[in-house]
């Protein structure tokens, strides 16, 4: 055995006594009265991936149809066909000769050389000669309702303990060489016909009796819903009582053939029997009258005649395997009606319900123009229409006193109760293609008829006139005409126009702009409304004006027909279906039109082939039975409302695979993903063979989605970068009718973290970051001084300049002109007066050189105070405070460290002007000032507690006509420094200049 381990003996039989119960509950089936024409047919072929070589078929717990091949084992989900790749285990590609699921999970696969599978959830285990088992052809399997498991093959019969198999011989009662078909009767007996005979094992029983018979068996028996057994032989297919009595031929036969002929057959579960033979290729009969046996071949769509294989799945669908493809029969709402009467086209006729269950039609073809036809496609009228040799009907219409009136080409004619026939003449007036619409009766049994390029025509009294109040005069076709219960006329035109006439006034009803029609091809009475339906969807006359209806299903457009049924549901026949809008719902929305309208669409998958042309009028008709009768471009259809087919719940969604970085992982189930497998695929399915086009899925990766994600038809969901982490995908289906499957596992997966996405790499490119933050601060800041020393440079270059300048002039000439003075001082009289006045002249002047000298000194950038900064602060605050009587204190914090002399010079300015502001305008009775030498900067703060700044000061930053505020501003940013005012009315104002150390103290 390669693969992992085995299977203990009591899962198997708790698997099948599951299967049992599951096989036990209802499931669709097609029923034996609906031809092989009302079912839906679909054909797959290589061009759609179908494998090559069918052989055989069978349906596992999932949903999944499995498909036997020459090249392999294959899966089909109803959309995509794909060979099956283990998620653990190998699985042969070799011809495939036998499949057959076990009840409960699970598919055993018989080889035409290599032993034989079991797969179960993506797991394969494999079974040759170390498990007891030859590797010659295995084509068959059966299980008891012990549970056991037996295969039939060329090396005979063996069976299964959960771990190995044993070979059954002559030691239990077998003793033919080899076994061709096995079945389990209804008692549990377990039947193996061979070329000795048939081997029979009881249940319970050790050894198979001795056998009975001599004929072989092409297919295993296969027993009916009403407990009958079909047994299929060379000689053709008949009904036996009992495996005891196989071989004697006194049941009916059902079918004989040809010896040589190789025959499949299948029972249904409505009891229909189909059957593969050399001459019709499918054939369909019920057994209780095999007289009347379908036939389905090349010519109807078959892709071959050489049928290899049939299978009825759980939802009822039959499938046919030929050595060219796959085909689907499936029961539809929508069910075609072929009338039984040669030549008969019923392909865009008109409907009028007939008598009990028929309807009447008219037909294409000159084979009598009208049809009573029931849903069967028996014709009620061909010996009428034989004897009176009608031509082709263009308008069928029921009168008031049921009189039938048959617009034909050259007149009209009238079939009264009684049996009798009248013709009536046509007007003159018939226009260009003599071309009747459509037929309408008003009061009076007044008829009023609508001609294509023609206008209207009214008939009464016997005669033929025009109703001049009608648009054009009468003389415009209407599009449609309708005769309400209240005995008013209502006529539909094109270009958005509604006409209604009652008692001789006509009165054009306004469409409003959103219920624009754009053609009104059919008006329509019921639940006390009248509807108009368009181009551009459905309308309703409310208030006096034309409405548009809001309904639930998108794009139903261009209306020809519409019709309310005897249960108040309103059926559309439209371009995008025919569509079944629920009573209640139209009920709620007449009273609330806001509310939109629920309602069914009938499409192809529910077999409405064909499209309805918006002028294709009266294309909607309910039978006596209740059913709905419909016409398209593809024929004539009835629907049974009352027994609508329910779509299954779909099964719960397979995880089939994940891919990443290039690998792909089938059917997992926990996967442990490396570093960098951030961007993910994963593909999932849920197997609803009848409807799958109508599935939409969602999913949710628990982890990452904050909600779950509509995917529609998709079966694919992609992730790009993926952050490490756990991860949970969840997905789950709908089968289109609002139901929705179980969730089922799931998908559980984890993605490394790469180095890069690991928390310690992430710190560290934190703190890198912080870092270069930090770099890039402090070259900012050095920049910064570099630009303020450049800019330093240059004004005191410029000082420089200027000191020259005041030198070698003014404080030249002052000193020069001081020496004058000084020489006429000393020619004047020791006695004269002025002497005194000259030399207070002469000392003042001194005192100006002397301070321009140090004004020149402060130029060329030489401390023109050597002395501690805070000395100097601390002379003229107490001088100021003196000179005012207030308290002053200067503290420092800090060591106290030299400035440079333009920054000095710059913070003294500053100290100086803050002071004499606070000292002449503030007010306060105590002023201080605080100086700050830290490592990273130097800060000056004077302080008082005075009335403040007025706020227009504050915002303006200075007073009217005066320059101390913003001179100390710039003061401070001419070295680099910063400088905040802080002003509060009546709490005081503090003013701290603060400069980074490296530009204060170089």
């Amino acid at each position: 055995m390669s693969g992992a381990g085995g299977m203990a003996f009591p899962i198997v039989r708790r698997l099948l006594l599951a299967g049992m119960l599951i096989a036990g509950l209802p499931a669709a089936a097609i029923p034996p009265d609906r031809t092989l024409a009302q079912l839906e047919h679909r054909s797959w072929t290589a061009k759609d991936g179908v494998p090559p070589s069918i052989i055989t078929m069978d349906q596992t717990d999932d949903g999944y149809l499995w498909l036997g091949t020459g090249a392999g084992l294959f899966q089909f989900d109803g959309v995509r066909f794909q060979p099956f790749q283990p998620g653990t285990g190998t699985i042969s590609t070799s011809a495939v000769y036998f499949i057959k699921a076990q009840p409960g999970g699970g598919l055993w696969i018989g080889w035409r050389q290599g032993g034989i599978s079991f797969v179960k959830d993506g797991a394969v285990v494999n079974y040759g000669a170390d498990e007891g088992l030859s590797l010659a052809s295995w084509w068959a399997f059966a299980f008891d309702r012990q549970g056991q498991v037996y295969a039939a093959g060329l090396d005979g019969v063996m069976r299964f303990d959960g771990q190995r198999w044993h070979k059954l011989g002559p030691a239990q009662g077998f003793t033919a060489d080899k076994a061709s078909v096995m079945f389990v009767d209804k008692d549990g007996t377990l039947a193996v016909f061979t070329d000795q005979g048939l081997f029979r094992l009881p249940p319970g029983a050790a050894t198979f009796k001795p056998p009975l018979g001599h004929l072989g068996s092409i297919e295993p028996p296969q027993v009916g819903p009403d407990g009958s057994m079909y047994f299929m032989e060379a000689r053709g297919l008949r009904i036996i009582d009992s495996l005891e009595t196989y071989d004697q031929a006194g049941g009916p036969w059902l079918f004989k053939s040809r010896p040589e002929a190789s025959h499949r057959m299948l029972v249904d579960r409505s009891g229909s029997l189909w059957m593969e033979t050399a001459t019709c290729g499918v054939c369909r009969f019920d057994p209780r009258r095999p007289d009347k046996m379908e036939s389905f071949n090349v010519k109807n769509g078959l892709s071959s005649n050489l049928v290899t294989s049939f299978f009825e799945d759980r939802e009822g669908n039959v499938w046919i395997s030929t050595s060219k493809g796959l085909e689907r029969f499936r029961q539809v709402d929508v069910n075609l009606v072929t009338p039984a009467l040669p030549g008969a086209e019923v392909s865009e006729g008109r409907l009028l319900p007939g008598p009990a269950n028929a309807m009447t039609v008219t037909t294409v073809a000159q084979v009598g123009g009208w049809l009573e036809v029931t849903p069967d496609g028996e014709v009620h009228n061909s010996a009428w229409l034989k004897q009176h040799g009608i031509g082709q009907v263009q308008v069928i219409q029921r009168g008031r006193d049921q009189s039938l009136w048959l617009a034909e080409r050259a007149r009209l004619r009238r079939l009264t109760p009684d049996g009798a026939v009248h013709a009536i003449e046509y007007p003159e007036d018939m226009g260009p293609v003599h071309l009747v619409h459509a037929l309408a009766h008003g009061e009076d049994d007044t008829l009023w008829m609508s001609v294509v390029n023609a206008g209207v025509h009214r008939l009464r009294g016997g005669r033929w006139d025009r109703e001049t109040l009608l648009p054009g005069e009468g003389r415009r076709s209407a599009m449609s005409m309708l005769a309400d219960s209240s005995g008013r006329m209502w006529f539909g035109y094109s270009r958005n126009t509604v006409v209604m006439l009652h008692q001789g006034k006509a009165v054009t009803v306004p469409i409003e702009q959103d219920g624009q029609l754009k053609g009104t091809s059919v008006l329509h009475e019921s639940l006390g409304q009248i509807w108009a339906g368009g181009e551009a969807g459905l309308a309703r006359y409310r208030d006096g004006r034309f409405v548009k209806v809001n309904l639930a299903l998108p794009h139903i457009r261009s209306i020809s027909a519409i019709l309310t049924d005897s249960s108040g549901n309103m059926w559309l026949n439209s371009s995008a279906g025919t569509v079944r809008l629920d009573g209640r719902s139209l009920a709620n929305a007449i009273a609330h039109p806001e509310q939109p309208v629920q309602g069914r669409l009938f499409d192809a998958t529910d077999g409405r082939l064909g499209i309805t042309d918006l002028l294709g009028a009266q294309s909607l008709a309910q039978a006596g039975d209740g059913k709905i009768w419909l016409t398209t471009h593809d024929g004539v259809a009835w629907i049974d409302p009352l027994h609508l087919l329910k779509a299954p719940a779909p099964p719960a969604v397979i995880m089939q695979s994940l891919s990443t970085l290039g690998e792909t992982y089938r059917r997992p189930a926990r996967l442990d993903l490396p570093a960098g497998a951030g961007n993910v695929q994963i593909d999932y399915s849920s197997a609803l063979l009848g409807t799958p086009q109508r599935m939409r899925f969602k999913y949710l990766l628990e982890g990452y989605d904050q909600q779950w994600q509509d995917a529609g038809e998709r079966r694919q969901a992609f992730y790009t970068g993926l952050p490490p982490g756990e991860y949970r995908f969840r997905a789950v289906a709908e089968n289109g009718a609002g139901n929705w499957g179980p969730e089922g596992p799931g998908l559980r997966f984890s993605v490394a973290a790469s180095y890069y996405q690991s928390w310690w790499f992430k710190c560290l490119l934190v703190l890198s970051g912080m870092a270069l933050v930090w770099l890039l601060h402090r070259l900012r800041l050095k920049r910064m001084e570099l630009r303020i020393k450049a800019q330093m440079e240059v004004r005191h270059a410029e000082r420089e300049r200027i000191a020259r300048t005041l030198h070698d002039t003014i404080l030249q000439s002052a000193q020069a002109l001081i020496l004058r003075f000084d020489r006429i001082k000393r020619a004047l009289p020791a006695a004269d007066p002025a002497l005194c006045q000259i030399d207070a002249a002469l000392d003042a002047a001194q005192e100006v050189v002397d301070e321009g000298r140090e004004r020149v000194l402060e130029l060329r950038g030489r401390d023109g105070h050597p002395g501690a900064l805070g000395d100097y602060l601390y002379e003229f605050g107490q001088a100021m405070a003196q000179q005012h009587g207030i308290c002053f204190s200067l503290s420092t914090q800090g060591e106290a460290r030299e400035l440079l002399a333009a920054v000095k010079t710059e913070v003294l300015a500053i100290g100086k002007e803050a002071l004499f502001n606070a000292v002449r305008h503030s007010g306060s009775a105590e002023v201080k000032i605080e100086l700050v030498y830290a490592s990273a900067q130097f800060s000056m703060t004077v302080q008082d507690y005075g009335r403040g700044l007025d706020a227009s000061v504050q915002s303006s930053g200075k007073r009217p006509g005066h320059w101390g505020l913003s001179g100390m501003s710039e003061r401070a940013q001419q070295v680099g420094g910063q400088l905040l005012i802080d002003s509060r009315q009546d709490v005081g104002t503090t003013v701290v200049f603060s400069i980074i150390a490296r530009l204060a103290f170089g």
